[in-house]
């Protein structure tokens, strides 16, 4: 069963609180089958990992 935008949207929000504990832009990304199960997560990690390649959206992609 598909589960609400404002319940996604909450899983997003906790990822961003996440980023700034380490001082990072505070973006979170969720990726949402079909089904509406979450098969991706992410957060930025630019600052942590030294890499402009550690978007929150690149990484929620990735562990899709």
């Amino acid at each position: 069963m598909m589960k609400d935008h404002e319940h996604y949207m909450s899983i997003a929000l906790q990822l961003a609180r996440e980023c700034v504990a380490e001082d990072e832009v505070p973006i979170g990304c969720i990726i949402v089958d079909a089904g509406g199960v979450v098969i991706g997560r992410g957060r930025n990690r630019r600052e942590r990992n030294l890499s402009a390649l550690a978007h929150a959206e690149i990484n929620a992609t990735k562990e899709a």
